[in-house]
């Protein structure tokens, strides 16, 4: 039985959430009469998992631009007891392609005793050199990374072992990639050879000495397998191949190698560099790369950014590889939750955990221990339960003191008062697994909450899983099955929170975020879960798994005014975060239910829209439902389609279906256009050809955008029917009139130009009619 204030709070909800109810919001909008909405289109989503497509397209864009490089970069290079080999890597560092006023190298010395240190004064002559030295305590190359990265004076850092001589285009390749983009670690490639019969001083004079080394087949058997005949190639290069680049590996940080690799100092900073407690051969940089992973990098292939992997007699050093790979290997165990790593052993507990549970907490004394119990009591154990106490003044910190001191899977910090965003993100950063579970301190998880989730994050592309709940009262009796959407979407995300708990997430995707915002005191999480759907894809589990518990202090009750505004702030933002903001506006239909939000079409005449003016003169001329043929469209297309019949020629998706037109979705293929050298390219034309109407009574070229170019309509004249009015709008633009001026001649026509008297303030803005 329901008690007496629980009742009231259902009611309390139903009034200000149509949701809770029973949808009397809809009904009342159909006897007014309305329609349903449209909504925003999003974009489609870009640069899942690690997928870097789009740092790939700006790399090549800045490459074709060539424009002056103007970065520079630290090269850390470790070493022990092996001078000769370093002074060859050095040569190849002198053959750099990238401009070597722009290098610095770091000699970062784990305690040689071969005398090292005397050999860097004759490189000077050739190299901004540094040296740094840490004492000999053994196999250290974890601290001598960090020590050599903390010593550099650039953001920009490759790392190379003292064995591995860079081909010339390596720092090149690199800082093409890291000119455009601090998102990405990049994974450089390797070949075997010998240089055992070169010196340094040959390879610097004439680097091609090495670069033309044949590969060979190295001893080394933790890169070549027994029964390989042949040389050695890069063990990574089979997984490239397969993955196509990496794009598709489920954990692409297997084939990270601190050998021969670049990012920015910002990764070091989020990562807190290589983990000095590996301090025997092997692991550490898979570990690193887990960490980097985690933090929503990606990481990218470097083909051409060689090392040239210089091999000792018989293949092996004075490193025991095969000996610290036994050590390292159950370290990596115990340090990475990845299944490609850790095999699932039910109550068997790790220092990093796969699954960590969050918990903000606020004067939670009531239900704080029912909340944990129900976390550490899930019938998948890999985990651990962060709790960040928002500044309590119960005794929410003393039950946690007391029940959990000794418990290794539950953790917790204070801070001052600051909200639940702040509370979240702290909590969230302190997580140490790779998913990440939301629980509130007044909420509760059924056993096999977690259990029921775990397997759709098989799917590398998915970064978050939700599932659904009940409604509980005080006493934890059953009140209600929850509110429940069978599917996400992102477009019907735009209207209010759908994601509905128990969510898990990959800390990958979240670190692709700016976190919980922190300046909104509730709505926190529609922010966070709206911010979090740009980046990854959503899985809905129509299994209840969360039991969330109705009290008084709920903040969409008692905070209804300001969750109101919080809600459309966040709407708002998601419109301008998703680049929707200039063509949609939300608001409020009905004031009694203030949480449905809907969104018109915004806009005027001007601005991105075509002007008052031309909009009168195109009905001056125009018979109503005539036909037009407009390239490009925006608020004024709907104004058109009032009185003639359109037909809208269209590259951005966003606009697509926006108003009562015939739009045919043409990409822009990008290329050179002799006749206008300043655009970048132009609608498909194949589409054109097939999509564009045989009859109409006017031709508007409105688009593409300037940026991009409208020269392409002259240069494809032929597809259309020129005997038709022909308007070329913005002819204050240089390339606008460049077109105009051509079409002109090409024509034999002379065009009327007008100018747009209407816009206040802009009486430049002009357009032209050829008839």
């Amino acid at each position: 039985m329901i008690s007496e204030s629980t009742s009231k709070i259902v009611e309390t909800v139903k009034k200000y959430i149509p949701y809770f109810g029973d949808n009397n919001a809809r009904k009342k909008e159909k006897e007014r009469g309305e329609k349903p909405a449209k909504w925003p289109r999003m974009l489609p989503l870009v640069g899942l998992a690690n997928d870097y497509t789009p740092i790939e397209e700006k790399k090549n864009e800045f490459v074709a631009e060539k424009k002056e490089y103007e970065m520079g970069v630290s090269i850390v290079i470790p070493v022990y007891n092996r001078k000769e080999i370093l002074e060859k890597t050095l040569a190849g560092v002198c053959n750099q392609t990238y401009p070597k006023k722009l290098i610095e190298v770091i000699i970062a010395d784990d305690g040689s005793s071969d005398g090292v240190e005397k050999i860097i004064p004759q490189w000077k002559k050739y190299l901004d050199i540094k040296y740094v030295r840490q004492e000999d305590e053994g196999f250290r190359v974890s601290a001598a990374r960090n020590l050599g990265i903390k010593n550099a004076k650039y953001d920009k850092i490759i790392i190379l072992d003292c064995d591995m001589l860079p081909v010339p285009e390596t720092v090149e390749a690199y800082m093409n990639y890291l000119h455009v983009s601090s998102e990405a670690v990049l994974i450089g490639y390797r070949r075997f050879v010998s240089t055992d019969e070169l010196t340094a001083d040959e390879i610097r004079k004439k680097i091609t000495l090495a670069t033309d080394l044949p590969d060979i087949k190295t001893d080394n058997t933790i890169v070549t397998k027994a029964g390989e005949t042949g040389p050695t190639i890069d063990w990574r290069e089979k997984i490239y191949n397969e993955t196509n680049q990496l794009k598709e590996l489920d954990y692409p940080f297997r084939v990270y190698c601190g050998g021969n690799v670049a990012f920015c100092k910002s990764v070091l900073e989020k990562t807190g560099g290589f983990d000095e407690g590996f301090t025997a051969w092997g692991a550490e940089d898979t570990e690193m790369g887990l960490r980097v992973y985690n933090e929503g990098y990606y990481l990218i292939p470097v083909n051409r950014a060689v090392g040239l992997h210089q091999e000792p007699p018989g293949g092996e050093n004075e490193t025991d590889r095969e000996g610290g790979r036994e050590i390292t290997y159950e370290l990596l165990i115990e340090k990475c939750p990845a299944a490609h790593y850790r095999k699932y052993e039910k109550d068997k507990l790790y220092s990093v955990p796969k699954i960590s549970i969050y918990m903000p907490a606020y004067n939670a004394e009531k239900y704080i221990e029912r909340a944990v119990e129900s976390a550490l009591n899930q019938t998948y154990t890999d985990l651990e339960v962060v709790i960040v106490d928002d500044g309590s003044t119960d005794a929410t910190v003393r039950i946690l003191e007391e029940k959990y001191t000794d418990n290794p899977r539950v953790r917790w910090y204070k801070q001052k008062h600051s909200g639940i965003g702040k509370a979240s993100n702290l909590a969230v950063k302190k997580c140490r697994g790779h998913l990440i579970g939301h629980l509130d301190s007044d909420d509760e998880l059924t056993p096999d909450a977690i259990e029921s989730l775990l397997p759709y994050f098989d799917d590398k592309e998915i970064g978050c899983v939700y599932g659904s709940y009940e409604v509980i009262d005080d006493d934890g009796k059953f009140v209600r099955k929850g509110w429940d959407v069978k599917e996400f979407d992102r477009e019907k995300q735009l209207y209010g929170m759908m994601v509905h708990p128990f969510r898990i997430f990959r800390k990958r995707d979240w670190g692709r975020t700016d976190g919980f915002n922190e300046e909104i005191e509730n709505a926190v999480d529609f922010d966070m879960y709206s911010k979090l759907s740009d980046v990854c894809k959503f899985k809905h589990v129509e299994k209840v798994n969360y039991r969330y518990r109705l009290n008084e202090t709920s903040t969409s009750i008692s905070k209804k005014e300001k969750q109101d505004r919080n809600t459309m702030r966040v709407v708002e933002n998601n419109l301008i975060r998703n680049k929707l903001d200039n063509i949609w506006e939300p608001y409020i239909p009905d004031p009694e239910y203030s949480r449905r939000i809907a969104f018109r079409i915004k806009g005027d005449f001007g601005g991105w829209s075509i002007s008052k003016t031309l909009y009168d003169k195109i009905i001056e001329m125009l018979e109503p439902n005539s036909r037009i043929l407009e390239f490009g469209s925006g608020w004024g297309t709907g104004k058109l389609a009032e009185h003639f019949e359109l037909y809208s020629v269209e590259h951005d998706e966003r606009y697509i279906n926006l108003h009562l037109s015939n739009y045919i979705h043409a990409p822009i293929i990008n290329g050179k256009n002799e006749d206008f050298p300043k655009d970048i390219g132009w609608y498909d034309v194949e589409v054109l050809k097939k999509e564009r109407p045989k009859k109409y009574d006017m031709i508007l070229v409105d688009g593409p955008v300037g940026i991009i170019g409208r020269g392409g309509f002259y240069t494809n004249l032929d597809l259309f029917d020129t005997d038709v009015p022909i308007i070329i709008d913005d002819i204050h633009r240089e390339v606008e009139m460049a077109l105009l001026v051509a079409l002109e001649k090409k024509l034999g026509k002379k065009a009327k130009r007008y100018d747009n008297r209407d816009w206040i303030g802009r009486n430049e803005k002009s357009f032209a009619i050829i008839e």
